[in-house]
Parts: structure tokens; sequence; C-alpha cells
């Protein structure tokens, strides 16, 4: 009788434990102002210089954020392919090459009344396995027990901003 191989048990993930950031894979920033006005204001640095120090602070390399800052004076109640800067990160979520997406605050991503904008970005972050960071939560819409929970915030967050 051949020799079999056993199977190594593997160790499960806790469906009610926040799960691990993915801190070996590249992370992209994403900044965007409304108007040029706004452009090099207070927003400007907690966008850019802030977020990338807290990104290092949790653990990734410079190296590994990406800086995607094609969208100042672009309004985010523009479409996903409206807006340069949006439509390259969502190519990135889309092919995988990032874990994570950073920036100050969901309206910097979305301004969306109609949502449809908005679920195909949380669409993409879920099947894609990319989570998106804010100072003040960090949605992972793949988790399995409070992915809806996360995706309902995030719809929220970015009705309440449009």
């Amino acid at each position: 009788m051949p020799n079999r191989l056993k199977r190594q048990p593997t160790e499960k993930a806790n469906p009610y434990q926040s799960q691990p950031l993915p801190i070996g894979r590249p992370v992209a920033v994403y900044y965007r102002q409304s108007t040029d006005a706004q452009i090099g204001n207070i927003s400007t640095t907690l966008q850019t210089v802030d977020m990338v120090e807290h990104l290092i602070q949790y653990g990734w390399l410079r190296e590994q954020i990406l800086m995607i800052d094609m969208d100042a004076g672009v309004s985010g109640s523009k479409k996903i392919k409206e807006r340069p800067g949006m439509s390259m990160l969502y190519d990135l979520i889309e092919s995988a090459e990032i874990g994570l997406v950073a920036a100050q605050d969901v309206d910097r991503f979305f301004r969306d009344v109609t949502q449809i904008e908005t679920n195909i970005f949380i669409d993409a972050c879920r099947r894609n396995n990319v989570m998106v960071m804010t100072p003040r939560l960090i949605y992972d819409f793949a988790h399995p027990t409070q992915g809806k929970f996360f995706m309902q915030q995030f719809r929220e967050e970015s009705q309440r901003a449009a």
C-alpha cells in the first residue's frame, strides 16, 4: 500500500475576530481634494504625510506604500472611471495588486448619492480581499461574519458625505 501523506492541520481564522492586516502586500493611499483652492491645506498633510506615517507605524515599509494623488481638485461625486486616481486605484484592487487602501475618510473615496459607484467599489474590494483603512475604522468587506456590517457602515459614511 502506498505511503500517504498526511495533511498538516491548518489553523482556521476565527470568524469572530478581526482578520490580520495584509502587511506583506502593498498598500495604496488615496488622496483627493474637491477643489483646487483646498490643495495644500491641512487636509492635504493629513491625507498624505500623516497617512503614510500611520501605515509605517502599523508595519508597512515605505516602499510598499503607493501614493495615488491624481484627483486633486476632482469631486467625489464623479464616477470611478471619471477620476484618474480612483480609476487607477480600482484597477489595482481588481488586479489584487494591493491588500489595503487607506484614506483620511470615506468621503475621500465617494460622495455618491446613488450609491452605485460606492457599491461597485465595495464589491471589488470584497472579491479581491482588499481592506479599506481610515483613521476611524478598518473596513473588511470580505470578513466572514462582519463583512455586511462593514459594507453598511461604508455606505452610510458615503451617503452622509453626499
